[in-house]
């Protein structure tokens, strides 16, 4: 629900993905702002020759960053559009690689001192669809199950939906 007096932009020519958001990072958006991130020092063990995560901060640390870029690109579509920004929604697919809670326990603190400070973080969770040859359908996959049909039970490698990680609209109060 919107607050009375607000606008909502919606981002239809100005669609974020999820490689906008993450090279956004990559370019340092977030890096004037003063945020201390401390990370475990064993964040990541070797297994096998690759990387694996070990403890909830290094995710909370993810989804820090996330969230900076996030509030960055809000932050500029606000003064773009001539408003205070309410709130952001944000499409995230299940197979993005970002925990929807921890991103949500960054949002205040990425918020914090800037101009979205007290602004809402609407998530909509976007399931993971795959394209089944031999049934010619669309197929909905439980969270956690391969890829595979679960109508007909054949390998089904063409993903339709689950990787988003979208700004999608942001209420606006003008």
């Amino acid at each position: 629900m919107q607050a009375p007096g607000a606008a909502i932009a919606r981002a239809t020519r100005r669609r974020h993905s999820a490689r906008q958001i993450r090279r956004g990072l990559a370019a340092g958006c977030g890096a004037d702002r003063d945020v201390e991130v401390h990370a475990p020092a064993r964040g990541w063990r070797a297994r096998g020759g690759r990387g694996r995560r070990s403890g909830r901060k290094r995710e909370a640390v993810h989804e820090l960053s996330i969230a900076l870029s996030i509030v960055d690109i809000a932050r500029e579509e606000g003064e773009r559009l001539g408003g205070e920004v309410l709130a952001v929604h944000l499409r995230l697919g299940r197979l993005s690689g970002v925990v929807s809670e921890a991103l949500l326990g960054s949002w205040e603190i990425a918020c914090a001192g800037t101009p979205l400070a007290g602004a809402r973080l609407e998530i909509e969770e976007v399931p993971v669809v795959v394209y089944c040859d031999r049934c010619r359908a669309t197929r909905e996959l439980a969270a956690g199950q391969w890829f595979i049909c679960p109508a007909c039970g054949e390998s089904t490698p063409d993903l339709r939906q689950g990787r988003e990680l979208e700004i999608v609209a942001l209420e606006i109060d003008r």
